[in-house]
């Protein structure tokens, strides 16, 4: 899974090499680490808005979701979406219609190895930053009418790179590092179409670096 990414750039730099423009006031703050249990805001494009670049909340908040309680439990349930049954689980229902980009520059797993865990950031070979796919959905806080907007990483099946590292579990987040493929994720497609996108990153493009 991807609880843990890299963001070790300014939003400036993402938005030039993206060819996007970032939103008015928004400057964002690089970080060697975001931790998703916090929820953080990372830099985001949306199929609404393909041309900009704005902050998202990390763990999206289904709209039907009644009260404050359940949208807590609900947030820190949603940090991934696993893309073999995105299609089957309502809270993401949004996958159709709401689907984003998440720009990172690397992101941590954990690799078991007997008692203890291996810690490593995968980054792309050559890339100052690279896309996650993702979806997202805006939920409406019934008591104060205040809207929250939040986000899942996509996960597919591991690479071989990737199955040596999270090898318990086995998985990876979706990967879009080609401006070509980030544009098409971000337009109108069918179920079957994306599915057929939601493929593991090819691992000679990756690097992994073991963390002390």
């Amino acid at each position: 899974m991807c609880y843990r990414t890299e963001g070790d750039i300014e939003a400036t730099k993402i938005a030039k090499y993206w060819e996007k423009r970032l939103a008015e006031g928004y400057k964002g703050q690089p970080a060697k680490e975001f931790n998703g249990f916090a929820y953080p805001e990372l830099p985001v494009s949306t199929c609404e808005e393909p041309d900009l670049i704005q902050p998202m909340r990390w763990g999206l908040i289904p709209a039907w979701v009644k009260d404050e309680t359940q949208a807590q439990e609900m947030q820190s349930h949603t940090l991934n979406a696993v893309g073999e049954t995105i299609f089957d689980k309502p809270s993401f229902r949004s996958i159709l219609r709401k689907r984003c980009l998440i720009y990172v520059t690397g992101f941590y797993e954990w690799q078991l190895a007997g008692k203890s865990k291996i810690k490593y950031l995968l980054k792309v070979r050559d890339m100052p930053s690279f896309a996650l796919g993702g979806l997202y959905e805006t939920w409406i806080n019934r008591k104060t009418e205040i809207p929250y907007t939040g986000f899942s990483i996509i996960t597919c099946r591991a690479n071989e790179l990737m199955a040596k590292i999270h090898n318990t579990k086995k998985r990876m987040p979706f990967i879009l590092n080609d401006k070509e493929k980030a544009a098409e994720w971000l337009a109108d497609l069918s179920k079957e179409e994306i599915k057929m996108q939601l493929k593991p990153f090819p691992e000679e493009r990756m690097e992994a670096l073991q963390q002390s």
